[in-house]
Protein backbone atom coordinates (compact mmCIF):
# COMPACT_ATOMS: atom_id res chain seq x y z
CA UNK A 1 0.00 0.00 0.00
CA UNK A 2 1.36 3.42 -0.90
CA UNK A 3 1.24 6.71 0.93
CA UNK A 4 -0.84 9.11 -1.20
CA UNK A 5 1.25 11.88 -2.72
CA UNK A 6 -1.48 14.32 -1.80
CA UNK A 7 -0.95 13.41 1.88
CA UNK A 8 2.70 14.41 1.59
CA UNK A 9 1.73 17.63 -0.20
CA UNK A 10 -0.86 18.36 2.50
CA UNK A 11 1.76 17.77 5.18
CA UNK A 12 4.08 20.28 3.49
CA UNK A 13 1.31 22.88 3.53
CA UNK A 14 0.17 22.26 7.09
CA UNK A 15 3.41 21.21 8.78
CA UNK A 16 2.12 17.71 9.50
CA UNK A 17 3.85 14.34 9.55
CA UNK A 18 3.42 11.49 7.08
CA UNK A 19 4.71 7.99 7.81
CA UNK A 20 5.90 6.14 4.74
CA UNK A 21 6.42 2.44 4.22
CA UNK A 22 9.22 0.55 2.56
CA UNK A 23 7.10 -0.19 -0.50
CA UNK A 24 5.82 3.33 -1.10
CA UNK A 25 6.45 4.77 -4.55
CA UNK A 26 5.95 8.13 -6.19
CA UNK A 27 3.37 6.61 -8.56
CA UNK A 28 0.05 8.40 -8.58
CA UNK A 29 -3.43 6.90 -8.80
CA UNK A 30 -6.40 8.68 -10.45
CA UNK A 31 -8.03 9.34 -7.05
CA UNK A 32 -4.72 10.55 -5.67
CA UNK A 33 -4.27 12.85 -8.66
CA UNK A 34 -7.68 14.42 -8.12
CA UNK A 35 -6.84 15.19 -4.48
CA UNK A 36 -3.44 16.50 -5.43
CA UNK A 37 -4.87 18.85 -8.05
CA UNK A 38 -7.27 20.23 -5.45
CA UNK A 39 -4.40 20.91 -3.04
CA UNK A 40 -2.32 22.50 -5.78
CA UNK A 41 -5.11 24.84 -6.86
CA UNK A 42 -5.67 25.93 -3.25
CA UNK A 43 -1.96 26.42 -2.67
CA UNK A 44 -1.75 28.43 -5.88
CA UNK A 45 -4.66 30.59 -4.75
CA UNK A 46 -3.00 31.35 -1.40
CA UNK A 47 0.45 31.96 -2.91
CA UNK A 48 -1.03 34.16 -5.62
CA UNK A 49 -2.82 36.34 -3.05
CA UNK A 50 0.51 36.85 -1.26
CA UNK A 51 2.63 37.42 -4.37
CA UNK A 52 4.25 40.85 -4.89
CA UNK A 53 2.49 41.40 -8.20
CA UNK A 54 0.76 39.35 -10.87
CA UNK A 55 1.96 35.75 -10.72
CA UNK A 56 2.28 33.65 -13.90
CA UNK A 57 -0.55 31.23 -14.77
CA UNK A 58 -0.63 27.91 -12.94
CA UNK A 59 0.78 24.93 -14.83
CA UNK A 60 -0.82 21.90 -13.17
CA UNK A 61 1.43 19.44 -14.95
CA UNK A 62 4.56 21.13 -13.59
CA UNK A 63 3.18 21.37 -10.07
CA UNK A 64 2.14 17.70 -10.12
CA UNK A 65 5.62 16.73 -11.29
CA UNK A 66 7.11 18.76 -8.42
CA UNK A 67 4.78 17.03 -5.93
CA UNK A 68 5.82 13.59 -7.19
CA UNK A 69 9.45 14.65 -6.97
CA UNK A 70 9.00 15.93 -3.42
CA UNK A 71 7.27 12.67 -2.50
CA UNK A 72 10.33 10.77 -3.76
CA UNK A 73 12.73 13.02 -1.82
CA UNK A 74 10.77 12.75 1.44
CA UNK A 75 10.38 9.00 1.17
CA UNK A 76 14.06 8.51 0.38
CA UNK A 77 15.11 10.81 3.21
CA UNK A 78 12.97 8.95 5.76
CA UNK A 79 13.46 5.41 4.49
CA UNK A 80 17.17 4.78 3.97
CA UNK A 81 16.52 1.11 3.26
CA UNK A 82 15.91 2.37 -0.24
CA UNK A 83 19.46 3.27 -1.31
CA UNK A 84 18.52 4.71 -4.72
CA UNK A 85 18.94 8.47 -4.42
CA UNK A 86 18.86 9.55 -8.06
CA UNK A 87 15.63 10.93 -9.47
CA UNK A 88 13.65 7.97 -10.92
CA UNK A 89 13.84 7.67 -14.68
CA UNK A 90 10.17 8.48 -15.28
CA UNK A 91 10.38 11.68 -13.22
CA UNK A 92 13.61 12.71 -14.94
CA UNK A 93 12.03 12.07 -18.36
CA UNK A 94 8.89 14.08 -17.56
CA UNK A 95 10.72 17.03 -15.98
CA UNK A 96 9.31 20.41 -17.09
CA UNK A 97 11.56 22.29 -19.49
CA UNK A 98 11.88 25.32 -17.21
CA UNK A 99 11.58 27.68 -20.16
CA UNK A 100 8.45 29.50 -18.98
CA UNK A 101 7.62 31.65 -15.97
CA UNK A 102 4.50 29.52 -15.46
CA UNK A 103 6.60 26.39 -14.95
CA UNK A 104 8.89 28.11 -12.44
CA UNK A 105 5.98 29.50 -10.45
CA UNK A 106 4.17 26.17 -10.42
CA UNK A 107 7.16 24.01 -9.49
CA UNK A 108 8.04 26.42 -6.68
CA UNK A 109 4.59 25.95 -5.13
CA UNK A 110 6.03 22.63 -3.91
CA UNK A 111 9.82 22.84 -4.15
CA UNK A 112 10.02 26.09 -2.17
CA UNK A 113 10.78 23.85 0.85
CA UNK A 114 13.72 22.21 -0.96
CA UNK A 115 16.29 24.00 1.24
CA UNK A 116 14.58 22.57 4.34
CA UNK A 117 14.83 19.05 2.88
CA UNK A 118 18.52 19.66 2.16
CA UNK A 119 19.15 20.82 5.74
CA UNK A 120 17.45 17.75 7.17
CA UNK A 121 19.49 15.57 4.85
CA UNK A 122 22.76 17.31 5.77
CA UNK A 123 21.91 17.07 9.47
CA UNK A 124 22.00 13.30 9.22
CA UNK A 125 24.93 13.03 6.82
CA UNK A 126 26.72 15.89 5.04
CA UNK A 127 27.88 13.44 2.34
CA UNK A 128 24.48 11.87 1.75
CA UNK A 129 24.21 11.24 -2.04
CA UNK A 130 20.59 12.41 -1.91
CA UNK A 131 22.00 15.92 -1.55
CA UNK A 132 23.43 15.62 -5.07
CA UNK A 133 19.92 15.05 -6.42
CA UNK A 134 18.65 18.00 -4.37
CA UNK A 135 21.39 20.27 -5.73
CA UNK A 136 20.63 19.18 -9.30
CA UNK A 137 16.99 20.11 -8.77
CA UNK A 138 17.96 23.42 -7.18
CA UNK A 139 20.18 24.29 -10.14
CA UNK A 140 17.18 24.00 -12.50
CA UNK A 141 14.71 25.86 -10.27
CA UNK A 142 16.29 29.08 -8.91
CA UNK A 143 13.28 30.17 -6.84
CA UNK A 144 13.52 26.95 -4.85
CA UNK A 145 17.32 27.00 -4.66
CA UNK A 146 17.77 29.83 -2.16
CA UNK A 147 19.75 28.50 0.79
CA UNK A 148 21.28 25.62 -1.20
CA UNK A 149 24.89 25.80 -2.35
CA UNK A 150 24.80 25.04 -6.06
CA UNK A 151 25.40 26.77 -9.38
CA UNK A 152 22.17 27.97 -10.97
CA UNK A 153 21.27 27.35 -14.58
CA UNK A 154 21.79 30.62 -16.51
CA UNK A 155 18.78 29.82 -18.73
CA UNK A 156 16.53 29.22 -15.73
CA UNK A 157 17.77 32.39 -14.04
CA UNK A 158 17.03 34.33 -17.20
CA UNK A 159 13.41 33.11 -17.18
CA UNK A 160 12.93 34.04 -13.52
CA UNK A 161 14.63 37.42 -13.79
CA UNK A 162 12.62 38.36 -16.90
CA UNK A 163 9.32 38.11 -14.98
CA UNK A 164 8.80 41.04 -12.55
CA UNK A 165 6.91 39.06 -9.90
CA UNK A 166 9.24 36.06 -9.95
CA UNK A 167 12.24 38.39 -9.83
CA UNK A 168 10.79 40.13 -6.76
CA UNK A 169 10.10 36.78 -5.06
CA UNK A 170 13.65 35.65 -5.78
CA UNK A 171 15.19 38.81 -4.33
CA UNK A 172 12.91 38.82 -1.29
CA UNK A 173 13.73 35.18 -0.58
CA UNK A 174 17.47 35.79 -0.91
CA UNK A 175 17.24 38.61 1.65
CA UNK A 176 14.92 36.70 4.00
CA UNK A 177 17.12 33.60 4.02
CA UNK A 178 20.39 35.52 4.23
CA UNK A 179 21.84 33.91 1.11
CA UNK A 180 24.96 36.09 0.88
CA UNK A 181 26.40 34.37 -2.21
CA UNK A 182 23.28 34.98 -4.26
CA UNK A 183 22.86 38.50 -2.86
CA UNK A 184 26.22 39.40 -4.39
CA UNK A 185 25.21 38.37 -7.90
CA UNK A 186 25.15 41.60 -9.98
CA UNK A 187 21.58 41.06 -11.22
CA UNK A 188 20.38 40.50 -7.66
CA UNK A 189 22.52 43.13 -5.93
CA UNK A 190 21.05 45.85 -8.14
CA UNK A 191 17.51 44.74 -7.26
CA UNK A 192 18.31 44.70 -3.55
CA UNK A 193 19.84 48.17 -3.76
CA UNK A 194 16.81 49.50 -5.62
CA UNK A 195 14.42 48.02 -3.07
CA UNK A 196 16.33 49.19 0.00
CA UNK A 197 15.39 52.69 1.19
CA UNK A 198 18.33 55.07 1.27
CA UNK A 199 19.17 56.16 4.78
CA UNK A 200 19.46 59.96 4.93
CA UNK A 201 22.11 60.98 7.47
CA UNK A 202 21.10 63.44 10.15
CA UNK A 203 22.72 66.86 9.84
Amino acid sequence: MTTPISDVFDAINQGGVVVVGSFDTHAISPADEDRLRTFIRETDRLARSDAPGDAPPLCLRSACWAAQTMHFLCRTLLDRIDVATELPADLAANRPSGTSASEHWSVDLVLRVLADIDRRCAGANQLDPLRTTIRELAARWPLSAIGIQTDLSPKSMSVVLSHPTLRRILVDRIVARGDADRANLPCVADEIAAATPTKIPQL
